[in-house]
């Protein structure tokens, strides 16, 4: 989790949203053809609907217990110690290296077939 303020609730709701939001979409773009969408635009535009969601849906309802939070939240002192931890292993072990390398191998071929 990004976000401390986050709660079950809001995740719940951002599951719910998602699911319909997509059924809707899909029968909107493919089956009566009324929106004309690409299918790649429609993935950010469900981010953004179930984001929204979520952050709406947990503003409202009760912020979850701090010591549960603090356990399952991300902070940048996990990051310097996950850095130190990664430094001690071959680059074919480093999941950051390689996430990298096939983010730039993603890159190369949206570039040759564009």
């Amino acid at each position: 989790m990004f976000w401390r303020r986050a709660n079950s609730a809001g995740a719940i709701a951002t599951i719910l949203t998602g699911l319909v939001a997509g059924a809707v979409l899909f029968d909107l773009n493919e089956i009566t053809q009324t929106v004309s969408l690409h299918f790649l635009y429609i993935a950010p535009l469900l981010f953004i609907i179930c984001a929204v969601a979520m952050v709406l849906v947990s503003l409202v309802t009760e912020a979850p217990y701090d010591e549960k939070v603090s356990s399952m939240t991300w902070t940048p002192s996990f990051f310097r110690d996950e850095s130190t931890e990664l430094a001690g292993l071959p680059w074919y072990k480093n999941y950051r290296i390689l996430a990298a390398a096939l983010t730039a191998a993603f890159l190369f071929q949206l570039w040759v077939f564009r």
